[in-house]
């Protein structure tokens, strides 16, 4: 689980090169949005997680122009940079996807689960961790109607100067493969 995401452990995170689905290098942290960023932690192979993507995708065109950046990573060891670029290509992934070879980023945020979000500040704060929303209540259970969109709740009170509502929530997803 998580350790304490202090601004100095997520800034150390974004300052990690990663590499694109082009096969170029590229920091996290050039990545990040005006206002805010969205880390999402994705796999290539969970049901769960490849069935958020069209949420995914909306939120980005939504909070894309609202300063909040959203970048997909993909820590998984048995998934290649190649699969991971086949992948976002498959499924119209309209926000980069990186791949974080040896799962150092993951480790660093302490991410166990796919999907997971970390939402973090311009000031490399924390903000939100957890789950997209509350459509699966457990792992092999099927998805129901979506009660709490816990990750455009948390960015819209981040957007409007409120505090987060509910800043943690478990994620509910495929072990991330290490």
């Amino acid at each position: 689980s998580a350790g304490e995401l202090t601004p100095r452990v997520v800034q150390a995170a974004l300052s990690h090169k990663l590499t694109n689905t082009a096969g170029e290098r590229v920091a996290l942290e050039s990545l990040a949005g005006r206002r805010g960023t969205v880390l999402v932690f994705l796999s290539t192979e969970c049901p769960i997680s490849n069935g958020y993507v069209p949420t995914l995708n909306r939120l980005h065109g939504e909070f894309g122009e609202r300063g909040i950046a959203f970048v997909g990573i993909n820590a998984n060891a048995p998934q290649s940079l190649a699969d991971v670029a086949a992948h976002a290509k498959k499924f119209d992934i309209r926000f980069p996807v990186l791949k974080d070879a040896g799962a150092v980023v993951a480790e660093k945020l302490g991410i166990e689960t796919c999907p997971m979000v970390i939402v973090i500040d311009d000031g490399a704060r924390l903000v939100y961790q957890g789950r997209i929303d509350d459509r699966y209540t457990r792992r092999g259970g099927g998805a129901r109607d979506v009660r709490r969109a816990d990750l455009e709740i948390a960015l819209n009170e981040f957007l409007s100067g409120k505090a987060v509502s509910s800043p943690h929530t478990e994620p509910i997803g495929c072990p991330l493969l290490t």
